[in-house]
Formats: structure tokens, C-alpha cells, sequence
């Protein structure tokens, strides 16, 4: 993001993704437990199985010209920027700094 308006650009342009298709979806409105963003990156819980994850893997993909999403997940720990989501056997959230060794 080389330009000072390209952050504010691309949070208007994600916002407008996220009313117009998102929020409506079927499967979104089902298995979402928690969508946040931060300019580009999504961070979703998804209580659906995993066959409903990549059916709305495919719809984000397929549905917006010039967007392109990947998808990283796991079951009980996953990286989101520079911090450590994980989830313990009671289904409780804690975060950890994430430290990448060189």
C-alpha cells in the first residue's frame, strides 16, 4: 500500500464488498461466528463443517472482479497477522504474540 490513500481506499472498497455480498449470504448468516477485518486481511470463526467453509471459500472468490482470497485454516490454532489465535479443548480464545524464527 504505497500511496497515503490507498488504506482508506481499500477499507471503503472492502466495507462495500462486505454490505453488498457477504452479510446477505445464506452460509455467512449461518456458520459466522465472528468476521473481522483489518484493511484486507479477514479473520472469520466459522461454526459450519468444513464442506460449508470452502462452499463460501468458492463464493468469495468467484463473486467480486479483482478481488482474489486465500484461505489458511485450522482447527485449534491459527496466525492473523503478527498474533497467535488459539483455541483450547473448552472452546475458549486466547492470543499469543506470533514469533518467526529466521
Amino acid at each position: 500500500m504505497g500511496s497515503n490513500v490507498a488504506p482508506p481506499y481499500a477499507n471503503a472498497y472492502m466495507a462495500h464488498f462486505e454490505d453488498t455480498l457477504i452479510y446477505a449470504h445464506n452460509l455467512f448468516r449461518t456458520h459466522s461466528v465472528l468476521w473481522k477485518r483489518f484493511i484486507d486481511d479477514i479473520f472469520c470463526i466459522w461454526k459450519g463443517d468444513f464442506a460449508s467453509l470452502e462452499t463460501f471459500f468458492h463464493f468469495l472468490k468467484t463473486s467480486w472482479p479483482g478481488l482474489d482470497f486465500t484461505m489458511t485454516h485450522h482447527s485449534n490454532q491459527i496466525s492473523f497477522l503478527d498474533t497467535l489465535v488459539m483455541k483450547d479443548d473448552h472452546g475458549n480464545l486466547s492470543t499469543d504474540l506470533l514469533y518467526i524464527l529466521s
